[in-house]
């Protein structure tokens, strides 16, 4: 069934504003008051459109690391539970540790209803995909309902046993927060040298640099950031662009820092 055919099932999709706690319409650095900006909006779309169903969102921008507040999210699983709606978590770039703690959502000290794991799932060796649920919602198992040819296959479920036995055994959760405090520390020195810098967001070994032409007017510089980026490509080291200007860098979970 080709994607075109399976949206036509949908009876529709709404956006909501997402958290962005340096650039929002609001021209606001404060998280809190973004992070209620926001949950407005929510509560808007809930009491106009009605029939929602879920609400579906990366707690941590995995692209840009935009991390809202504990409160944000303590409020919106109020509203779920409030209004019947399911709250499903992306975590497929972001879960195992990436973020400091082994599930995304943990740093917030909130469970959604649906969790979608994947990537990092397999330990990079093993393409595997998960869909974890509470039992409350598992309703249909009289029915064959979703089964495909390769699914639960035994390599790839060997090999999610071996990526978390691997995370616990090399204490790769004390390393995450470790080498995060290093980063945050050397990334404010720099943020404190260089006026080109504009934001840095860090949860864990998801970092982000935000460049801007000037702090004042937060404008993107994109030409800097591809500059940064083919010099370190020359000098063997790699990460990715996000939003033309935003260095985004999640080193593996072993990384150490140079003596």
């Amino acid at each position: 069934m080709s994607l075109k055919r399976i949206w036509a099932l949908m009876p529709g999709t709404l956006k909501a504003i997402p958290f962005n706690g340096y650039r929002n319409l609001l021209k606001s650095d404060s998280h809190e008051e973004v992070a209620n900006f926001c949950l407005e909006h929510i509560e808007y779309m809930i009491e106009h459109e009605g029939e929602i169903g879920a609400f579906l969102l990366e707690p941590i921008g995995a692209t840009d690391t935009h991390i809202p507040p504990n409160s944000y999210f303590k409020r919106l699983r109020e509203k779920c539970d409030r209004h019947g709606i399911l709250l499903i978590f992306d975590e497929v770039p972001t879960a195992l540790m990436r973020s400091g703690t082994f599930y995304v959502h943990q740093n917030f000290e909130i469970e959604p209803d649906i969790l979608v794991l994947g990537k990092g799932l397999g330990g990079a060796v093993i393409p595997q995909a998960a869909v974890l649920t509470h039992t409350k919602y598992d309703v249909a198992e009289e029915i064959s309902l979703g089964h495909y040819t390769h699914e639960k296959p035994t390599l790839g479920c060997a090999a999610i046993c071996s990526t978390i036995e691997y995370i616990d055994d090399y204490k790769l959760e004390e390393n995450c927060r470790v080498q995060s405090e290093f980063v945050k520390t050397k990334l404010v020195e720099l943020y404190d040298q260089y006026e080109k810098i504009g934001d840095i967001r860090v949860a864990g070994l998801l970092i982000s640099i935000d460049l801007v032409k000037s702090r004042e007017t937060k404008e993107k510089n994109d030409e800097l950031a591809e500059k940064i980026l083919y010099f370190c490509l020359n000098n063997g080291f790699s990460f990715k662009l996000s939003g033309g200007n935003c260095i985004t860098w999640h080193p593996p979970l072993i990384v150490k820092k140079m003596s």
